[in-house]
């Protein structure tokens, strides 16, 4: 039993703690992207080679931060924290989008008339969402993920810790109740909160963004709120565990 319980706490913070810190990158981009698509405009006039080349860098920045994304899915797939079938959803959106960019740039640096080029730059925005909806939903995809294979293996183990509890000297039982139920609560919190989160992502698309993006942004702060409280509960859960293995010896 104990080295279950060591297995499984540092299962909890190897996964929720590193990952949660990945999806900071979410929060940076989408000012800027703005910012930049107004500036080139006033920046290039009606220089095609500048527009070009405005849209190949930021092409290039996306098709990075995709390489980035899909660095972080094989890292956790090599952990094991991810199942092959996340990660393989999660590598078939950075493909797609990948492929998507990659034709938009053979499009752009062929394009004999600015207001093509220009608009081909629009699409870069408009189209692909990369900063705005895609590296925020994917990276938060990968969170909800991983908390939930945690909750899945920590509900599995619930049997076994009330049947050692059962065991246990008659003077130490109420304490490990305590925490046991705190635990099976904290798990239960976790798993409805991770279903919260995966209910809701597949709202957050580039259309969705495009076609009503305060809809959008709530969507995405329930996705976030759900998010942190599994992060939150699965820690506390981890705290009940160690608590009972400190108990039991």
């Amino acid at each position: 039993m104990k080295y279950l319980l060591t297995h499984l706490l540092r299962h909890v913070h190897r996964f929720a703690l590193p990952v949660l810190v990945g999806l900071l990158v979410s929060g940076f981009a989408l000012p800027a992207t703005t910012q930049a698509a107004s500036a080139y405009s006033a920046a290039c006039g009606n220089n095609l080679s500048c527009v070009i080349n405005f849209g190949d860098q930021q092409i290039q920045a996306r098709l990075n931060a995709l390489n980035t994304l899909n660095g972080r899915i094989s890292y956790w797939l090599g952990k094991g924290a991810l199942t092959d079938a996340q990660g393989g959803t999660l590598q078939a959106d950075v493909s797609t989008n990948e492929n998507g960019l990659s034709a938009l740039q053979k499009q752009l640096n062929a394009e004999t008339n600015i207001q093509n080029a220009r608009q081909d730059v629009r699409n870069l925005y408009d189209q692909f969402r990369i900063y705005a909806v895609v590296l925020p939903r994917d990276y938060r995809t990968i969170h909800a993920d991983i908390a939930g294979n945690i909750a899945i293996k920590l509900q599995g183990m619930e049997s076994d810790l009330q049947n050692d509890i059962n065991a246990a000297p008659a003077g130490e039982q109420q304490q490990l109740m305590s925490y046991y139920n705190n635990f099976v609560q904290e798990v239960s919190d976790a798993a409805s909160d991770v279903q919260t989160a995966q209910n809701e992502l597949p709202m957050l698309t580039p259309t969705s963004f495009n076609n009503n993006a305060a809809s959008y942004k709530t969507t995405l702060a329930s996705v976030t709120s759900a998010d942190q409280n599994a992060h939150k509960e699965l820690h506390q859960a981890g705290y009940d565990l160690n608590q009972i293995e400190k108990v039991l010896g």
